[in-house]
């Protein structure tokens, strides 16, 4: 039950449910914090995080995997569910085990998917760049990118299209980024004709698709950070930038502003 009503409000952008917070995660990024790495204490396994693991992972010769595996654990002093073993320990130990934190999809297997999922890789929600309205999904690529798929069928036209994120910069509560757009706009003219005094008026209707491309520059901030780790993973952003679509009666280009809100899984 609780799995369905976890795919069903992420697919809403409203969930007010706690998938993302974990003690085991919780108690790790305060070990990483004590031993000087830059990483929040907020219980979220999000990019950050994952940052600081790869780095400590990388310092103490462990497998760099930026996920809470067991190896991890064992050389950190921190067991699952977030009790301390002992005091942080920088020991050799190393095994073979690719177990992550993630409650529910720890049962999945541990494949790429799922811990992608638990790593919260992946947004979906809505956005609106005038004049098109749709939704969007996000996929990290990296630390430093974001691929976004869009589909805005609502407003004056209809526009399909790839985005990619790149972030100039990386704070606790917000982000900064350039992108760049590529895709089709596809508009429908309706009752295009002339009349005359014979036969009275003539229209008809034409659908005409046409490449897009756009770029520009945005800022992304986290409401969680501002209002508690209590408070739904949501995420928003506005967007400033140019963009060009060049139809036979309707040539959009020029210089728009948009944004959206995200619900992060």
């Amino acid at each position: 039950m609780k799995a369905t009503k976890k795919i069903f409000f992420s697919l809403c952008v409203a969930s007010s449910l706690m998938w993302g917070y974990s003690n085991t995660v919780y108690k790790v990024q305060q070990q990483l914090s004590e031993l000087g790495y830059s990483v929040g204490v907020d219980g979220e396994m999000g990019r950050g995080t994952a940052r600081a693991i790869r780095q400590y992972q990388k310092d103490n010769g462990l497998r760099v995997t930026g996920r809470v595996t067991n190896e991890l654990l064992s050389s950190l002093g921190v067991s699952r569910g977030g009790t301390s073993q002992s005091s942080t320990s920088q020991s050799g130990y190393r095994d073979n085990s690719d177990s992550d934190e993630g409650g529910f999809f720890d049962g999945l297997g541990g494949g790429s998917l799922s811990d992608s999922l638990k790593n919260g890789k992946y947004q979906i929600g809505f956005l609106a760049a005038w004049p098109a309205y749709g939704v969007s999904l996000k996929m990290d690529y990296s630390n430093k990118m974001t691929f976004e798929i869009v589909a805005a069928p609502m407003g004056t036209f209809s526009l399909y299209s790839a985005k990619v994120n790149y972030y100039l910069s990386k704070q606790r509560k917000y982000n900064t980024y350039a992108y760049a757009a590529g895709g089709v706009g596809i508009y429908e003219y309706k009752g295009l004709g002339s009349w005359s005094w014979d036969g009275g008026y003539k229209g008809e209707s034409k659908t005409e698709t046409v490449p897009m491309f756009g770029a520009g520059v945005g800022l992304e901030w986290s409401w969680r950070e501002f209002l508690g780790h209590d408070f739904p993973n949501l995420y928003s952003t506005i967007e400033f930038g140019y963009s060009h679509m060049s139809f036979e009666y309707y040539d959009f280009g020029g210089f728009l502003y948009g944004g959206g809100i995200y619900y992060k899984f």
